[in-house]
């Protein structure tokens, strides 16, 4: 599609990847299926268009930042939705290690799976997870067995942080707060991330996503990182 795209005259707000296409299509008739994937990607990259939920979208019209949303591959969007289903009163969040390469320089090659569990029914998903997925899973490892024992997409249990931020659309999702501080101390990505990468990265994550402070303060107090997390934001991360 040669002309520029046009989505003003979608009626509601938010809409849908079929609303997209659909308007597209009234504009292009030759337009592609296939073709969305690149366009919504061009719109998303600048900032005409921002995600606000699950197949959601607005146009950008006052500036505003995109909602960070979860991306699982297969194995861990099944791993989420299998725990949900069976233990549907324990908190729990799933995330991947590969998120962070969209915003570190140097890319990680191995994936690893990080299903954070409610401390007492940590013993109970590890089973359930066990039995439910054939690659490697860790119950609380040290780095040392996760580096001697972990491949791509190994899934790590460990403790969830009480008081962890809610994830946004479901209970499961990591929010982007909670991996900034988790980069200052959880334990695993200390020791598997450059820090030299941290300045970039978070400047990068401020730059495009909604950040909210306040709900970065209060996990960072629960983690005892207040001062560093806060310092180095200033420091660092926020420098024009």
């Amino acid at each position: 599609m040669t002309k520029p795209i046009d989505l003003t005259t979608i009626a509601k707000t938010p809409f849908s990847r079929e609303d997209i296409l659909e308007c597209i299509r009234l504009q292009d008739s030759g337009f592609k299926e296939t073709q969305l994937r690149y366009v919504l990607g061009r719109m998303l990259e600048s900032n005409t268009l921002i995600r606000v939920g699950r197949n959601e979208y607005e146009l950008n019209t006052q500036n505003r930042k995109a909602v960070y949303e979860n991306s699982y591959s297969e194995t861990a969007g099944r791993i989420a939705e299998e725990i949900d289903k069976a233990y549907p009163l324990v908190d729990f969040r799933v995330w991947e290690l590969r998120w962070l390469n969209e915003f570190f320089n140097h890319q990680i090659g191995q994936n690893k799976i990080f299903v954070e569990v409610e401390n007492d029914a940590c013993e109970y998903v590890y089973s359930a997870v066990s039995e439910l997925i054939d690659s490697m899973v860790l119950y609380k490892p040290s780095f040392e067995d996760l580096f001697r024992y972990g491949d791509n997409d190994s899934i790590i249990i460990t403790r969830l942080v009480k008081e962890a931020p809610t994830g946004v659309p479901y209970r499961y999702n990591v929010r982007l707060e909670q991996i900034i501080v988790d980069l200052f101390s959880d334990k695993y990505l200390v020791e598997m991330l450059s820090k030299a990468d941290y300045p970039e990265a978070i400047r990068s994550m401020f730059n495009v996503y909604c950040i909210d402070r306040s709900t970065l303060s209060r996990y960072a107090k629960r983690r005892n990182r207040m001062s560093e997390v806060e310092e180095y934001l200033i420091q660092e991360a926020q420098k024009s």
